[in-house]
C-alpha cells in the first residue's frame, strides 16, 4: 500500500447512521456512562465525543446532544450524531468550528449497553487551536504508459470535491487543448486515483490540472493548480489476433465450451457473434440463449441439448482480445459429441447434524426422475438397519437432495442413507440400494456445524466505478474461481464464503486481509485497494495499530461481516458447492507482483480468529488457516481453497452471539 500523504477521516455509511455494534455485557453492570473528553479541529465540521464505555440506546438521538459556546451557553452550535462506534460519537456540525474557541458539549439520555443512563446535563469542554487558513497544494501526479489511471497526491486530504471527475483535467503537456477524458475519481486516504477513457502514451509528458477542491477546513485549492509527470516506454503492442484453441460439447448437454488463445475483450460475451450448427447442415443453426466468459474461456448455453455421435461447427465473428485485435473473419472450429451419457449417477456422500430432522444426500451429477420421491430413500442407524427413520419429504435440486426424516438425529451416531430408483438427467438409474454413511457431531449451539467452509477470492475484470455486490455470477462454482491476475491492471476481487452447509447457512465470518504492507514495497509497487464495498448487513473492523485509518481493507486489518440471521441468513446453494455468501468486493490495482490474501483476524484482544458463524445456533466454526483461505496472485500463482478443502476444528463463539440475534 502506498504511504498516504495525509490521514483523511471519512464519515461513511458502511454502518447505518446511529447503529452501534454490541457484544454481550455483564448483567452486574450498574454504573452509568460518563463523558471522558470532546475534541474538534478549527475550521472543520467534525466534533468527537468520547464516553467511558460502549454505548447503546440514545447515542443516535440528536436531541440528547447540546453544543454551545462555553462563555455563552445561550449560543447553540447545531450538530447531530453522524457515526457511533463503541464509546465514541461523532457529531456533524452545521457550521465550521472557530479558531481558539472554547465549546461545551452537554449530554443527556444516552445509555450504555446495560441500559444505564448518563447523568442528565453531563458536560465536557474543549478549546480548538489555530484556524486552518492554508489551502491544500497539489504535490505530484504519476501514471504509466499503456495505463488508464493517474495517481494524484495532495499536501493534505481534500474531501471537498476530490471524487468529482469534472474537477480534474489531464492533457499532454505540449497540447493543452487535447485533454483526455476523466470519467472517474476514487479517494483512498490522502491519494486520489483518476481513471481515464484512453490509455496514456509511452515516453510522453502529461499535466494534471486541478480546481475546486477543498480541505477539511474548506480552504480551496488554487485554481488551475498543475503537476506534471512523464510516462516510461510503452510495452510492445499486441498485434496478434486471437484464435480458438479448442471447442467441446457433450451429448445430451446444452453447453458448448470454447478456449481462446488469449484473454478476450469486446464482443466475447455477445451471443449474436456465435453460431453453432450441425457440420452437415449449416442452414440449421441451434438457438443460443447466453454467452458467458472469463479470461480465455467461454461457455455458450443452448436452447436444446446436443445430439449424440454428431459433428458440430462453431462460427465466431468480430470478437476482440484485450488489445483490440479482431479474430480472423469466418473463424470456425469443430467438435463431435460422444455416444451420450450412459454412466449412472452415484451417491457420493451424505451428511446430517445432531438434533436435526434433515439429511443431505449428494450425487456425482445432477439428478432428475425419482430424486424427489421419498419412497426412493431410506435413512437408518448404521448399526441398526431395521430401524428406519422414515423419509417424509425430499427437496431435490441439482446434484443434492435434502431429506426430511421423522426422527431427529442423535449426536455422535453413524447413519446410513440408502437410495434406489433415482436417475440422472439422461435417464440412467442409480445402482439399487446405493449407500453412503455419515456420523453426526454434537448438538447445535455447543460446536460449529460448518465442517467444510472456506473463504475464497475470485478476480474478474473491473466493471465500473461502482462496486457491485451482485456482480459475481451465482452460477460460477467456486472451484473455477480465478486466482491469478496480471500486473499493471485492475481487478474486482470478490471475497466469498463457500462450501458451507446450506442446512445451517452463514450469518457471519471473521477474517483479515493482507497484501503489500507499509515499508515492504516501494511506492507504486505491489497491489493497492482503490475501492471497497461491504456486502453484509453489518461489519466490525479493526486495525493492527489502533489507527482508524489502518482499518480493513488496509493491509493487516481485520473484520467481522455479519448478516442478520433471522432475516438475511445466507443459504443460497450452488450444488454441489454449498453456500456462497459474498462478504465484500475490492477494487484492486496491481502495480507489480504481489499476493492478495485472506488472513486471520489478528487484531483482537482475545486472539486471532478465522471463523464462520451459522444461522440456527448461532454457533461458530474455527476454520483452518491458511488451507481454507484464498489468495489472488498478481503476476504469480494464487490459491483456491475450494479445489481441496480440509476438515476444520469447531468451537463456540459465545462472546459475539448477541450480534447475531
Amino acid at each position: 500500500m502506498k504511504t498516504p500523504v495525509g490521514v483523511l477521516v471519512i464519515l461513511c455509511t458502511l454502518l447505518s447512521p446511529g447503529l452501534v455494534l454490541v457484544s454481550p455485557v455483564s448483567a452486574d453492570d450498574t454504573s452509568p456512562p460518563t463523558l471522558v473528553k470532546a475534541t474538534g479541529t478549527a475550521g472543520t465540521r467534525i466534533l468527537t465525543v468520547v464516553f467511558s464505555e460502549r454505548l447503546g440506546a440514545g447515542a443516535e438521538t440528536a436531541a440528547n446532544f447540546h453544543v454551545y459556546l462555553t462563555d455563552d451557553s445561550s449560543t447553540t452550535v447545531p450538530g447531530a450524531p453522524t457515526w457511533i462506534r463503541d464509546a465514541e460519537v461523532i457529531l456533524g456540525m452545521a457550521d465550521r468550528l472557530g479558531g481558539y474557541t472554547s465549546y461545551t458539549v452537554e449530554v443527556s439520555g444516552v445509555e450504555d449497553l446495560a441500559g444505564n443512563v448518563i447523568a442528565p446535563g453531563s458536560t465536557v469542554s474543549f478549546t480548538t487551536g489555530e484556524l486552518d487558513v492554508t489551502p491544500p497544494v497539489l504535490l505530484s501526479a504519476s501514471g504509466m504508459a499503456d495505463g488508464n489511471q493517474v495517481t494524484v497526491n495532495f499536501s493534505e486530504p481534500v474531501p471537498g470535491g476530490d471524487t468529482q471527475a469534472s474537477n480534474y483535467r489531464v492533457y499532454p503537456s505540449g497540447d493543452p487543448d487535447s485533454p483526455l477524458t476523466v470519467y472517474g475519481a476514487i479517494r483512498y486516504y490522502g491519494v486520489v486515483t483518476l481513471t481515464l477513457t484512453t490509455k496514456l502514451a509511452g515516453n510522453t509528458a502529461y499535466t494534471v490540472e486541478v480546481s475546486n477542491l477543498t480541505d477539511l477546513a474548506e480552504n480551496v485549492i488554487a485554481p488551475n493548480s498543475t503537476a506534471g509527470f512523464t510516462t516510461g516506454p510503452a510495452a510492445p503492442r499486441d498485434v496478434t489476433p486471437p484464435s480458438i484453441l479448442s471447442v467441446t460439447g457433450a451429448a445430451a448437454a446444452d453447453e458448448v465450451h470454447l478456449v481462446y488463445s488469449e484473454w478476450m475483450g469486446i464482443g466475447a460475451t455477445n451471443l449474436h457473434r456465435y453460431h453453432v450448427y450441425p457440420s452437415s447442415d449449416p442452414s440449421s443453426p441451434l438457438t443460443i440463449n447466453s454467452a458467458q466468459g472469463y479470461l480465455d474461456h467461454l461457455t455458450l448455453t443452448l436452447a436444446s441439448n446436443l445430439l449424440p455421435q454428431t459433428a458440430y461447427t462453431v462460427a465466431v465473428e468480430s470478437v476482440e482480445d484485450l488489445a483490440g485485435n479482431v479474430i480472423a473473419p469466418n473463424t470456425t472450429a469443430g467438435f463431435s459429441t460422444g455416444p451420450g451419457d450412459v454412466t449412472p449417477p452415484e451417491l457420493v456422500r451424505a451428511s446430517g447434524t445432531a438434533l436435526s430432522n434433515t439429511v443431505t444426500a449428494s450425487f456425482s451429477e445432477p439428478v432428475g426422475a425419482g430424486a424427489a420421491d421419498p419412497a426412493n430413500y431410506r435413512v437408518y442407524p448404521t448399526a441398526e438397519p431395521s430401524t428406519d427413520l422414515g423419509v417424509s419429504s425430499v427437496t431435490a435440486a441439482g446434484s443434492s437432495a435434502i431429506l426430511t426424516v421423522g426422527t431427529a438425529l442423535v449426536g455422535t451416531t453413524s447413519y446410513t442413507v440408502e437410495v434406489s430408483g433415482v436417475a440422472d438427467l439422461a435417464g440412467n438409474p442409480i445402482a439399487a440400494h446405493s449407500t453412503a454413511a455419515f456420523t453426526t457431531g454434537v448438538a447445535i449451539g455447543s460446536r460449529g456445524n460448518q465442517q467444510a467452509a472456506v473463504v475464497a477470492l475470485h478476480a474478474q475484470a473491473h466493471a465500473s466505478k461502482t462496486l457491485d455486490c451482485g456482480g459475481l455470477d451465482p452460477s460460477l462454482p467456486c472451484g473455477r474461481f480465478t486466482t491469478t491476475w496480471p500486473v499493471d491492471s485492475a481487478a474486482d476481487v470478490y471475497m466469498v464464503v463457500a462450501l458451507a452447509d446450506p442446512v445451517y447457512g452463514v450469518s457471519g465470518v471473521s477474517l483479515g486481509i493482507r497484501y503489500a504492507t507499509e515499508g515492504t514495497l516501494a511506492d507504486g509497487a505491489g497491489c493497492d485497494v482503490l475501492g471497497y464495498t461491504a456486502c453484509s448487513d453489518l461489519e466490525y473492523t479493526n486495525s493492527p495499530d489502533g489507527n482508524p485509518a489502518h482499518e480493513f481493507p488496509y493491509s493487516g486489518g481485520g473484520n467481522r461481516f455479519i448478516w442478520v440471521r433471522t432475516d438475511n441468513c445466507r443459504r443460497t446453494e450452488v450444488p454441489p458447492y454449498g453456500v456462497q455468501a459474498v462478504a465484500c468486493v475490492f477494487y484492486v490495482y496491481a502495480y507489480g507482483p504481489d499476493l492478495f490474501s485472506v488472513d486471520m483476524n489478528r487484531n483482537l484482544a482475545t486472539g486471532a480468529e478465522f471463523q464462520v458463524v451459522d444461522c440456527p445456533g448461532p454457533s461458530i466454526s474455527d476454520l483452518e488457516w491458511p488451507s481454507h483461505a484464498g489468495v489472488i496472485g498478481f503476476g504469480q500463482e494464487g490459491y483456491n481453497p475450494c479445489v481441496a478443502s480440509l476438515p476444520v476444528v469447531n468451537t463456540t463463539w459465545g462472546r459475539l452471539k448477541n450480534q447475531y440475534q
